[in-house]
């Protein structure tokens, strides 16, 4: 059957158009790097105060096994497991003095000593000499040989010949090795880049090569070369021969590149003197100690694969950047101009941002942020509301009245000079609307304000238009709805829903409406019914929703007082009511700028390209979904160290340990613990270090435990008091992000008892005695039952000396934090508000320790003790504990309303008196920041405890050696 012209033409044009889609879903599958401003990345330090041996370091490696290994300017070896540092082991020889380290895909690490070359291979290290000093090590392609340069030429050994170097060019002090081939290498000097090939050599005939010290080669993408200098900068080979420049002029700031690498689209660059430079599009960014690096002399960088660099520096350590999720938005940088955020409109011409806070109005068009003050002062102040009129014009909704804004000038509206909590929308269809407490909802309409609604005085709280129901309305006892067929006859307004509850913001998300309020999500379907869903957070009912808005990668996001939402959204959509949907928290530790957010229908804004700005009490924020899947694909638990009363094992250490072999963890065989062990503390790691502070972790010991408890960041569980018997820890860590990757550890051990806790010692005793007393005086009986008492006194000493010890601060002899926290949770719900606790923090400690060294900051914290010891000495409702660092506690069981604040008073006079110098600070005298709290009726510890460290914060906000009370 023949087809017509007609019919052919459809089909193919049908084909056309199905090509067209799937070469449309295929582009946006695949990994998209768009260009990040480095003022987006984010920057931690470790130093040597977080116990790194040497703060200036010169090279760095990651490890197959997640771990980072550092080198120090002395040689010496650190790895690193994202939480401690601990000195790189092999067996039972340290390795010290090491220039250069490289590992093989079997784990097996090689390095350089001086005159020796060694290798570290399943915990046995092998050595050996040449004749001269070793310069540099490098693996061949595919890791067979090792090369190494001396002072002597270039050399290379495997295991072949039994590590015996062949020589393969004379030429001495080659800086960086690179092979391309068995038989070409690149080697860079003080004369310049060399290419030695067949054991011929040559030297590169650019001129920006043919001189400068070489410092590093790399090999990037696509075959190019990345060529560190001194004095010329990175210099690029590509693979057509062709040379390109990054220095001074393309925006570098210091011409000596000490290395280069290439990550996510961009070449990143370390530079001595001028941070760390990335360069990307043809555009040079810095990032220096302005931005937060530790130091502007980077020696080393290390990259991976989930958007993670590490920077070396010579004299500030080890600084991780990562780019974040959370893009901040606070200000011009001279001057902070955005405080309490609460509005946010998005130009969608200019893509120019709005943003309404308590300090006025201000715009940011992506490059520039320009500030335009306030309609006038008080509580008119602060923007809560916007509405765009025409460009650059805007009707402003301040805490009382209504303002126009036309391009930089504030006209306040007359009429509305007292409008209270203005909320406004604009609706197709409706119009532009304006709800004010008192006065319902209005219409703006001929430059004016129409009334429109009566709402018997109820505060509206959200306007929103919907498909199905119309506009609605959230208020504070409910949510009301219009239909558009009734939009000219506002009588036919009804209660969608009316259960004295508030309805904070409306959200459709298919069939479902959502309502935001207190503690609970309310969702409405298509025919009406309606249902209730709970979020599993820590803060059950009482956590405050507020904004919802879904990505483009299957999540929906909840603004609220505690945090950020994120939900999966298809469980959502399958909840049914009454059930209970898993959350993840994200707050500062993710990288917020704050982590509470207010209540504002303007509060959040999705973007086209799946993005959302939010309005958080810390400014405007821009958050990036799909930054969030940049994790690994798992995540490893380790137990690194079990110590007790006598005896610390290690993995890796003399006995050679495995604690992690599966004969350990999961098929029942113990690690067996001395008899008369009572304390034990073990330690674990979070692998790959690049997300190990990320991490979150809880854990549990069977069978004295049931519940698991958070290990607060320590990387550490210290159990004491602990008799014979079978134990096993049980160990959980997740990462939170776009999917949660989690992973579970089981570590059994065993305490072995005593010779009079055996069973058949207390069993024979008894027999022993019985028969004894049958043959022997009443005198003998006597003598062996005092024996049996002193025993058990004895014991029960020590049993008490070790409680104190596992409650009792080492350096301080004040409580410890396990102390505190008993003492707080036992007076916890029952508190009342003569319950005090105070929050106390040294000011400007770090500086303290970086100055005056750690053996004076141990002698500044004990005499801080001391005088918290001493003004809680005879008084019985009281209790001084150490939380931690430079942190103190002061808790009053009873009085604590009445005597709490004098009691703090008291300290802060004492420290003053005490005159203790720091030298770091105007004063030159250490002073406190404290923060106080006072327990109310059935409030749980954590919010006790959380409400006075706000405080603290506070204090130290406030300018510190101060006071804050949590009324």
């Amino acid at each position: 059957m023949l087809r017509s012209p007609i019919n052919n033409a459809l089909q193919m044009r049908a084909q056309l158009f199905w090509c067209v889609a799937a070469l449309c879903v295929l582009w946006l599958a695949l990994p998209v790097h768009a260009a990040l401003d480095v003022g987006f990345y984010r920057v931690q330090h470790y130093t040597s105060s977080s116990g790194l041996e040497t703060d200036s370091l010169i090279r760095m490696k990651r490890l197959s096994d997640g771990r980072l290994l550092s080198i120090g300017v002395r040689g010496s070896l650190t790895l690193f497991d994202g939480a401690r540092f601990t000195a790189q082991r092999c067996g039972v020889a340290p390795l010290i003095s090491t220039s250069n380290v490289v590992e093989r895909t079997d784990g097996t690490l090689f390095g350089s000593d001086d005159t020796q070359l060694w290798r570290c291979a399943e915990g046995v290290l092998t050595r050996w000499t040449h004749a001269t000093r070793i310069i540099f090590l490098a693996l061949s392609p595919d890791q067979s040989e090792l090369l190494f340069s001396a002072r002597d030429g270039i050399w290379r050994a495997s295991d072949k010949n039994e590590w015996r170097p062949e020589q393969l060019s004379s030429v001495a002090s080659a800086i960086p090795l690179l092979p391309i081939t068995r038989d070409q290498i690149w080697l860079g000097s003080a004369e310049g880049l060399q290419l030695l090939d067949q054991g011929s050599l040559r030297a590169h005939s650019d001129p920006l090569l043919a001189q400068s010290h070489i410092w590093s080669i790399e090999r990037g993408l696509q075959g190019r070369l990345l060529v560190g200098t001194r004095g010329n900068g990175l210099v690029i080979i590509q693979s057509t021969g062709a040379v390109q420049q990054i220095g001074r002029k393309q925006g570098l700031l210091n011409d000596i590149v000490r290395a280069a690498i290439e990550q996510d689209g961009a070449i990143w660059m370390a530079t001595a003197g001028g941070g760390v430079a990335k360069f990307e599009d043809g555009k040079v960014q810095n990032i220096t100690t302005a931005q937060g690096l530790s130091s502007d002399t980077v020696t080393w960088l290390v990259g991976d694969e989930h958007g993670v660099l590490w920077a070396a520096t010579a004299g500030g350590g080890l600084n991780r950047i990562w780019p974040s999720a959370f893009l901040s938005l606070r200000g011009d940088g001279s001057d902070n101009r955005i405080g309490f955020s609460y509005a946010l409109h998005e130009d969608p011409v200019t893509q120019s941002l709005w943003i309404g806070s308590n300090q006025g109005l201000s715009r940011w068009d992506g490059h520039v942020f320009e500030h335009f003050g306030a309609p006038a002062g008080g509580q008119r102040s602060t923007v809560l509301s916007m509405l765009p009129l025409g460009e650059q014009t805007l009707l402003i909704g301040t805490r009382r009245g209504l303002a126009i804004f036309d391009r930089g000038r504030f006209t306040m509206l007359p009429g509305a000079e007292d409008a209270l909590l203005p909320v406004m929308a604009d609706f197709p269809g409706w119009g532009k609307l304006v709800a004010l407490r008192a006065r319902g909802v209005m219409r703006w309409q001929d430059d004016r304000l129409v009334p429109w609604l009566s709402l018997s005085d109820q505060q509206v709280i959200s306007l929103a238009d919907d498909p199905q129901w119309g506009v609605l309305i959230g208020t504070e006892s409910g949510a009301y709805a219009l239909a558009q067929e009734h939009a000219q006859d506002p009588a036919r307004l009804f209660a969608l829903i009316a259960d004295n509850s508030p309805v904070h913001n409306v959200w459709r998300d298919g069939a479902r409406l959502y309502f935001t309020g207190n503690g609970e999500l309310r969702f409405i379907e298509r025919e009406g019914s309606v249902g209730r869903i709970k979020l599993n957070t820590r803060f059950g009912d009482k956590v405050r929703l507020y904004n919802m808005g879904a990505d483009h990668l299957g999540g929906v996001w909840i603004t609220s007082q505690e945090g950020l939402l994120r939900v999966n959204r298809q469980s959502l959509r399958s909840a049914p009511s009454g059930a209970r949907v898993d959350v993840v928290l994200f707050g500062q530790k993710d990288g917020l700028s704050a982590s509470e957010f207010e209540n504002s229908v303007q509060g959040m804004r999705v973007r086209g390209d799946g993005s959302m700005w939010l309005a958080s009490t810390a400014g405007a924020m821009l958050l990036d979904p799909s930054a969030l899947g940049r994790q690994p694909g798992r995540i490893n638990l380790q137990i690194t160290r079990v110590e007790t009363e006598t005896q610390v094992r290690t993995n890796g250490s003399d006995e050679h340990v495995d604690f992690n072999a599966p004969s350990q963890t999961h098929q029942g065989m113990p690690m067996h613990l001395a008899a008369g062990t009572r304390r034990v503390a073990i330690r674990f790691a979070t692998l790959p270090a690049s997300h190990s502070s990320s991490v979150q972790l809880r854990y549990r010991l069977l069978p004295i435990e049931s519940d698991y408890r958070s290990d607060e960041g320590r990387r550490e569980a210290v159990y004491g008091g602990l008799g014979p018997g079978d134990y096993q820890l049980e160990l959980e860590g997740e990462l939170p992000g776009l999917v949660s990757t989690r992973d579970r550890v089981q570590f059994a051990f065993t305490i072995a008892p005593t010779w009079s806790e055996r069973g058949s010692v207390r069993l024979g005793v008894p027999v022993a005695v019985t028969l004894l007393g049958l043959s022997l005086v009443g005198l003998h009986i006597r003598s062996l039952r005092r024996q049996r008492r002193r025993l058990l006194l004895a014991n029960a000493e020590q049993n008490r000396e070790l409680e104190r010890i596992a409650r009792t601060d080492g350096l301080t002899q004040l409580a410890n934090r396990r102390s505190f926290d008993a003492a707080l949770a036992a007076l916890m719900p029952s508190a009342q508000s003569d319950v005090g606790l105070a929050i106390i923090d040294i000011d400007h400690f770090k500086r303290y320790n970086d100055s005056l060294g750690h053996p004076a900051g141990d002698r500044c914290l004990q005499q801080i003790a001391k005088l918290l010891a001493t003004l809680c000495d005879a008084h019985p409702e009281r209790m001084a504990a150490r939380l931690g660092g430079e942190e103190f506690a002061l808790l009053l069981r009873t009085g604590g309303r009445a005597n709490l604040e004098r009691l703090a008073e008291q300290t802060l006079r004492a420290v003053d008196q005490a005159a203790i110098l720091h030298p770091e600070v105007p004063s030159k005298r250490v002073s406190l920041s404290i923060g106080l709290a006072y327990g109310r009726p059935g409030e749980r510890a954590e919010d006790l405890y959380a409400r006075a460290d706000a405080a603290l914060y506070r204090a130290k906000q406030n300018g510190r050696a101060q006071l804050q009370s949590d009324t």
